[in-house]
């Protein structure tokens, strides 16, 4: 019996599994940017130009997340593609206040009813058991349905845990370049 674990660099995942060995997915990036190209390819080839989509590939580099959120916000037509395109980076961050400005145009919305959840999921290092969640929120099941379906590109959920699909969605929200969604790590 053979096991793949993929996990970022975290010590609370390698250090146990030191003595096994690894392949490092980084010593194959031209590899990875080539599947993102293909995935991209698949997913939009009858939605946008075959140029626009080597743009995007190179844009997005190797993260599959951003990859998987680009396309879902094509297909959905939440997104603005010249502005990944042509923006100043293209980074994944642009894309996080793209998502979040659309989805939330109301501010209060935000503050009101996803903030608290956010937060605390922006400072925990573990998934959240959904028991503590419901306690946090005070959502009945039918709000959670409807509210979580909202934050459902950010978030990787079961029938007990949440947590954020994406260390990086985690990190932007914990920084400046957040802006009016930012996570104040006291009050999470």
């Amino acid at each position: 019996i053979k096991f793949v674990i993929s996990t970022r660099p975290d010590t609370r995942v390698s250090f146990p599994l030191r003595d096994v060995d690894t392949i490092h997915i980084d010593d194959y990036k031209e590899e990875n940017k080539e599947d993102i190209r293909k995935y991209l390819d698949h997913e939009l080839a009858k939605l946008i130009s075959k140029e626009d989509i080597n743009k995007l590939a190179q844009k997005i580099d190797d993260n599959f997340l951003y990859a998987r959120m680009v396309v879902k916000a094509i297909r959905e037509d939440k997104i603005d593609l010249e502005r990944i395109l042509e923006g100043e980076n293209g980074s994944l961050g642009v894309f996080y206040r793209q998502y979040l400005d659309r989805t939330f145009e109301n501010l209060d919305e935000y503050d009101i009813i996803y903030y608290p959840i956010i937060s605390s999921l922006a400072v925990v290092d573990e998934p959240i058991p959904k028991t503590t969640f419901a306690n946090i929120t005070g959502w009945s099941k039918r709000e959670e349905r409807r509210y979580i379906k909202k934050l459902s590109p950010f978030l990787a959920a079961n029938e007990e845990n949440l947590s954020f699909y994406h260390k990086s969605f985690k990190d932007w929200l914990l920084s400046d370049e957040a802006d009016e969604y930012i996570v104040d790590y006291d009050f999470g």
